[in-house]
């Protein structure tokens, strides 16, 4: 074993011990009894059972990366931002409330808004 890597890669060998670690639980057999039974060392069992759980998560932590959205960072032309401003109406702000939304603009009346969310609420306690 290389120091600290665990054993080295070759896919017949991790073959070979996923096989031997995989089957141990089911034998009923201690490790020490399976071990013997199977003609493996104790210490040989373990550091690929160890291994073989290390590069599972490893391969698990792959996968979540690939996975994972990819953001970027998009450049607008001071331009683009400036004429935007310009020909928007005022800003809203946007809640979502239980899958609901709601758009309160400038000027929004907070006893309406008040209201709305107690009923929201209320209906999600049922």
């Amino acid at each position: 074993m290389a120091a600290g890597k665990g054993p080295a890669r070759s896919a017949a060998r991790e073959r070979f011990w996923r096989r031997l670690v995989s089957r141990q639980p089911a034998s009923g057999l201690s490790i020490r009894g399976w071990c013997a039974r199977s003609r493996v060392s104790e210490p040989s069992f373990y550091a690929w059972r160890r291994e073989l759980a290390r590069r599972d998560a490893e391969r698990r932590s792959d996968l979540d990366v690939a996975s994972s959205p990819k953001f970027i960072e998009l450049g607008v032309p001071a331009a683009v931002v400036e004429e935007s401003a310009q020909s928007a109406g005022p800003a809203a702000i946007q809640l979502v409330v239980n899958g609901a939304r709601i758009e309160v603009g400038p000027g929004f009346d907070d006893e309406t808004l008040r209201r709305l969310l107690g009923v929201l609420r209320e209906t999600t306690s049922c």
